[in-house]
């Protein structure tokens, strides 16, 4: 619900594969301050078919075809082709909103970033987990002290890997591929976000091509705080996220609603819903909010001149630790590896 005025922005879908169909146009559907007017992409089939699937009213194949169609273009092409294309939006008078990652290397995004500067345009990434009550919540709980300092946190994400992705991207070498740039630039940049800046970093994985399936990173803040991101297109994770205080241990699920407060003492437990008095919070796993919130996010930056919730700067960051996880990076070791015991009689 809008609570003051913000300029409608004309948005352009560049790509339309599987992160447009189920995440980006669904909110652009629903959101307050943002209507689609234009989807682009190479395939001018796929991208009628979105059109007349989300009521949208042109269909382009090419960038150069979206001329005054447009304000901002939300890109969610390839990895490996992000920094070339927003470079040519940003050129092109555009403000740009980008799918994680912000680009394949750090370089990369610093890139993107001048070119933004240079046109004045407002450069934002879709990290749409930071609009999950749950989260927002953990960051508050975290910056208000009221359980202690955090000493330790774990975040996990695996499943076997079924996301319907239009292009076999992920089997290209240094493309962007493996689980770090994937699914962990979102959970590298929620630990950033709640946690502030990383110290040391160990990382274990089953690939040196970049193109890893697994990997275990180790992680020790600024703060002191030592944490753990374990990754997995392979097999089943938790998907959630524990923090560790002096006084409690918070339980976030990465996906849907509630969670859980435990003392440390055992003395009392609370399983509920997080209250955040943002009305930009999501307190639902509904994807399509999410977007939405985003969205809208973005657009108010563009209006009021400020950055968007999760700028290009906290973007080059997250890439940055990922290039860290890579210099660092040793073989892993399974536990179906590891050597069994022998207890003798």
């Amino acid at each position: 619900m809008k609570q003051y005025s913000i300029p409608r922005l004309r948005a352009a879908m560049i790509g339309c594969g599987a992160i447009a169909e189920l995440g980006h146009l669904p909110g652009a559907q629903v959101a307050d301050f943002v209507d689609m007017t234009v989807l682009v992409d190479p395939d001018i089939q796929r991208a009628r078919e979105m059109c007349k699937k989300f009521g949208v009213a042109e269909a382009r194949s090419s960038i150069s075809e979206i001329g005054g169609l447009a304000d901002m273009a939300i890109v969610a092409v390839p990895h490996k082709v992000h920094a070339d294309v927003t470079i040519d939006l940003l050129e092109r008078g555009l403000h740009v909103f980008i799918e994680k990652p912000l680009a394949v290397t750090a370089d990369e995004g610093r890139r993107m970033l001048a070119a933004a500067n240079a046109a004045g345009r407002v450069l934002g990434i879709a990290m749409a987990r930071r609009f999950s009550a749950g989260n927002a919540y953990a960051k508050k709980v975290v910056e208000s002290g009221i359980f202690g300092r955090p000493r330790s946190f774990r975040f996990e994400e695996g499943g076997v890997y079924s996301w319907p992705s239009r292009v076999p991207f992920l089997l290209e070498k240094d493309a962007g591929s493996g689980v770090l740039i994937g699914s962990g630039s979102h959970m590298f940049d929620l630990v950033l976000w709640i946690f502030g800046p990383v110290e040391s970093v160990r990382c274990f994985t089953d690939s040196r091509t970049k193109q890893e399936v697994d990997a275990l990173v180790e992680l020790t803040m600024a703060s002191g705080a030592n944490g753990v991101i374990e990754l997995s297109r392979s097999r089943q994770l938790s998907n959630s996220t524990s923090i560790v205080f002096d006084t409690a241990v918070l339980h976030v699920p990465t996906f849907g609603p509630g969670l859980c407060i435990e003392s440390q003492d055992g003395t009392f437990s609370f399983i509920g819903e997080p209250r955040i008095n943002d009305r930009k919070v999501i307190g639902d796993a509904d994807m399509a909010k999410m977007m939405a919130a985003q969205l809208d996010d973005f657009a108010e930056a563009v209006a009021l001149k400020r950055e968007p919730m999760a700028s290009a700067m906290s973007g080059i960051h997250c890439i940055e630790l990922i290039e860290k996880c890579y210099e660092n990076q040793q073989d892993m070791i399974f536990p179906w590896e590891r050597p069994i015991a022998v207890v003798s009689q």
